[in-house]
């Protein structure tokens, strides 16, 4: 046999292309290792027990994409989760919204209605047969749809509706929502239509003010006695506030608060300095918010999503309050999340991307989704 470095010499070319094969397969497992990141948060178990204590109880896939900063809802007893899929639109501008129904007990798809239009977001009536969808959209309709069959009861008027949402009365015969440039205002059913009326004596004139859900730092709750101000280093003195950088002067802190009898100042988790607010949404009976802050990826990992319970129960008695207490704190290893609540305040559901589905897809457009269903002490 010939001494290796003989056959190096006459075989130079054989030994460089096996060379150029091991540098191929040495790099590509670097390169695959270097995009298969951990993440930074992940996530618990989910279980019936956690139903009583609180977590997740039932974690499934569903088929469906709602538009970043929408509302899903949970039906009255909790079995039904609806949202609405927006994917069309996401390919043609033209496209309507898809109503959608889950089963929360085993995540089955139970049918899926085409809407005229789009519409990003929903809330349910106290009885469960109708829900009210709506976009953030300055020149968009409200649209009552009747359960289960998705048809259009009525809509109101154009409305200049930017920031906030649209909630049921207990009794579902009229909802109510904050105009970007008017008071409270009120809609009932007539005549296939839902007739527009003020709120006497609703605050007027107050800037920015967002009501029921919010992503600008600052919530008002639906019936207008607590403003909840999200401070990220909770620097406050006198009524001045640090956001992003920048200092809010006491006129616009108090446009926001819009005459509030309570006002609370929250601040993220302390674990994770550079996590931010997202958006904030109270629960229908006002006792409860859900904040959802987001965890940026950083080189070690892909961040993730930490939703923060707060009660805020104690704010309609009498006294000053002292504390808005933490009653739960759900980690997500995704992002892009859309919440709802039941009517009770004691379930919470969240569609969101999860990490394994952003790996895979790259830049292609997001097809499906992943709903947890919460539940809450």
């Amino acid at each position: 046999m010939l001494p290796f470095s003989t056959r190096l010499r006459r075989y130079p070319w054989s030994v460089i292309l096996v060379g150029l094969c091991v540098l191929a397969v040495v790099g590509g497992y670097a390169w695959s290792r270097l995009h298969e990141r951990g993440s930074l948060i992940t996530d618990p178990a989910c279980g019936k027990a956690n139903e009583a204590k609180g977590g997740c109880i039932i974690s499934f896939p569903v088929h469906a994409v709602p538009a970043v900063h929408s509302e899903i809802t949970l039906s009255p007893s909790g079995d039904t989760l609806y949202a609405l899929d927006g994917k069309a639109h996401d390919h043609d501008s033209a496209a309507g919204s898809q109503l959608v129904a889950w089963k929360t007990s085993d995540g089955a798809e139970l049918w899926r209605r085409a809407i005229d239009g789009y519409v990003q977001s929903l809330a349910i009536a106290p009885a469960g047969d109708k829900l009210v969808a709506w976009s953030m959209d300055a020149t968009a309709t409200i649209r009552l749809l009747s359960l289960p069959d998705g048809k259009l009861l009525g809509q109101t008027p154009p409305i200049s509706f930017n920031i906030g949402d649209v909630a049921f009365n207990d009794a579902g015969s009229e909802i109510s929502f904050t105009p970007s440039t008017d008071g409270k205002m009120t809609a009932r059913l007539q005549d296939g239509q839902l007739m527009v009326s003020p709120v006497p004596l609703s605050p007027t004139g107050c800037y920015g003010n967002v009501v029921g859900f919010g992503y600008l730092g600052e919530v008002t709750s639906r019936d207008g006695k607590v403003s909840v101000i999200s401070v990220p280093n909770y620097s406050v003195s006198k009524f001045h506030f640090v956001w992003t950088n920048t200092s809010v002067s006491t006129k616009s802190l108090l446009d926001a608060i819009c005459k509030a009898p309570f006002v609370a100042f929250v601040s993220p988790p302390p674990e994770w300095p550079d996590i931010a607010e997202m958006y904030a949404t109270f629960s229908p009976d006002n006792k409860r918010l859900a904040i959802v802050y987001s965890l940026a990826d950083t080189e070690k990992g892909y961040g993730g999503l930490v939703i923060e319970i707060r009660d805020l129960s104690h704010l309609a008695d009498k006294g000053r309050a002292s504390s808005v207490p933490l009653i739960a704190s759900f980690p997500i290893e995704g992002s892009y999340p859309d919440l709802g609540w039941s009517q009770d305040g004691h379930r919470l559901a969240v569609i969101y991307e999860t990490t394994a589905s952003r790996r895979a897809r790259g830049g292609r457009d997001l097809e499906d989704g992943q709903a947890r269903i919460y539940s809450i002490p």
